[in-house]
């Protein structure tokens, strides 16, 4: 089911299919954004952030020399595509983003790194010694022969392939390291920064800002050794771009039935009924987070409860399945 499915749907049920009261461009697709948002968040409140975590990878260096033999995603962390720059006084190329300079602690946070566009919400993050690297796929039906990155991270491990956990980074107190350190010594911890963030391109004597709004990860104590640092993270809403992609999530028809009803109300029509359909599908949506996993039900325990009757607490008992 594509948007103009989602938008021939919601005029059926109005029974708006041939009125011009409600226009598409600037009514009915931004509503379905807002209601595709709204449902994204219920299904991550009832179904659970792990249901719909993605992972990303970073590669933490120890050294800044150029050609470290491995790549961190690109679509993940910054510096991205790192590049040595020379730059030549007098010309245009004093003038480079930062993109392109190789990093270093006069050029940035040696630690820090832009998480994806779609980050949202940190659910996990662990690290192992190694590094991880782009597996490449070679294509040659049909001719020329075309080799490109896959989307598939391979992972080159230098410990026990132990995953150490990692914890935030306490900004009230405590001393805070600078220092090169082993990480499988020291715990290392992180930051979240969120934007927006006022970065700053350029050279010294010829510089321009611009601002982004993805989030900054910074580690501390910087790396002594390369690490490939692995996060889940729940993502933002994906809405549709287009009349072409198909919706991807479950529940199509809380979209239908929400933006229905925001069609009758603008015409003042009694919208109670499309209402009453939509509190339907919120309580299927429940029903059905409840048995997201048969084999392993989410419990309650009634482990050392006061009784009202007998004024004393009761034997600890098997956790209740619910």
């Amino acid at each position: 089911m594509n948007r103009a499915d989602l938008r021939l749907r919601i005029r059926q049920q109005a029974d708006m299919v041939d009125s011009t009261f409600i226009d598409d461009t600037t009514e009915l697709n931004p509503w379905i954004e807002s209601a595709t948002a709204d449902l994204y968040d219920f299904l991550v409140s009832r179904f659970g952030a792990a249901r719909f975590a993605k992972n990303a990878w970073i590669n933490v260096r120890h050294d800044w020399a150029e050609g470290a033999g491995y790549t961190t995603d690109p679509s993940v962390a910054w510096p991205n595509n790192v590049q040595s720059c020379t730059a030549v006084a007098g010309t245009n190329e004093d003038v480079v983003p930062l993109v392109s300079v190789t990093p270093s602690p006069g050029h940035g946070i040696a630690s820090g790194y832009l998480l994806p566009a779609d980050f949202r919400r940190l659910v996990r993050i662990h690290f192992t010694p190694g590094y991880v690297a782009q597996v490449q796929t070679t294509r040659n039906v049909p001719l020329p022969v075309v080799t490109y990155n896959n989307p598939v991270w391979r992972l080159v491990t230098t410990g026990d392939g132990s995953y150490y956990p990692m914890r935030p980074l306490d900004l009230e107190g405590g001393v805070i390291d600078t220092k090169q350190r082993s990480w499988t010594e020291f715990v290392p911890e992180y930051r979240l920064v969120h934007g927006p963030h006022n970065f700053g391109f350029g050279a010294p004597t010829q510089a321009w800002l611009l601002w982004t709004n993805a989030t900054i990860i910074q580690f501390l104590p910087p790396p002594a050794a390369r690490y490939a640092v692995q996060l889940f993270y729940v993502p933002k809403v994906r809405v549709l771009p287009d009349d072409i992609e198909e919706f991807g999530y479950d529940f199509p028809e809380w979209i239908i039935f929400e933006c229905a009803a925001q069609c009758l109300e603008k015409q003042e029509s009694d919208a109670r009924p499309l209402r009453a359909k939509l509190e339907s599908v919120k309580n299927r949506i429940q029903n059905d987070a409840r048995t997201i996993d048969v084999a392993n039900p989410k419990t309650v325990s009634m482990s050392s409860g006061y009784h009202a009757q007998v004024g004393q607490n009761r034997r600890r008992g098997a956790p209740w399945p619910r």
